[in-house]
C-alpha cells in the first residue's frame, strides 16, 4: 500500500521494510488495520457533513471504496470508521474487500481488485 486518500488528501502510508510489502490482505479481519502514524494523520483531518471519498492506493492500482467499505452502522444514530491503529503494520480487511473480486497471482506477486455486485455473483453460483 502506498497512501489513502481521503476526498483530496493524500495520507501517505509507511514503506515496507520488510520484501513482501507492507500490509496484510485478510478477509478473515472485518476493520482494516493501519499503523498508529496513519491513524494518527487521519484523525487530524477536520469533521465534515458527509464522509469524503476514499481511495486506497496499492502499487499499481487505486482502489475507490464505497462508504459501506468504510463505514458500519451500529443503530439510526451510531456510524462507525471500519479502520482502527494497531501497531506499525496493516491488516486490509474484509469490509474494505466487499464487492471486490481480488485476485492473487503468485508468480508476479500482485493483487487485483475488480469492483463486482457479489449479490449478484452470488445469485449466479446458486
Amino acid at each position: 500500500m502506498e497512501a489513502i486518500s481521503f476526498g483530496d488528501t493524500r495520507v501517505p502510508f509507511p514503506l515496507s521494510i520488510r520484501p513482501e510489502g507492507n500490509i496484510i490482505i485478510d478477509s478473515g479481519t472485518t476493520l482494516t488495520i493501519l499503523p498508529e502514524d496513519t491513524c494518527t494523520q487521519i484523525w487530524k483531518m477536520k469533521s465534515r457533513d458527509t464522509a469524503p471519498s476514499m481511495t486506497v492506493h496499492f502499487h499499481g492500482v487505486d482502489v475507490k471504496l464505497e462508504s459501506r467499505n468504510t463505514f458500519l452502522r451500529h443503530n439510526e444514530e451510531i456510524v462507525c470508521f471500519a479502520f482502527a491503529p494497531d501497531g506499525y503494520y496493516g491488516t486490509y480487511g474484509n469490509l474494505a474487500q466487499m464487492n471486490f473480486l481480488v485476485g492473487y497471482d503468485l508468480q508476479k506477486h500482485t493483487v487485483s481488485f475488480k469492483p463486482t455486485d457479489c449479490t449478484k455473483l452470488h445469485q449466479s453460483l446458486v
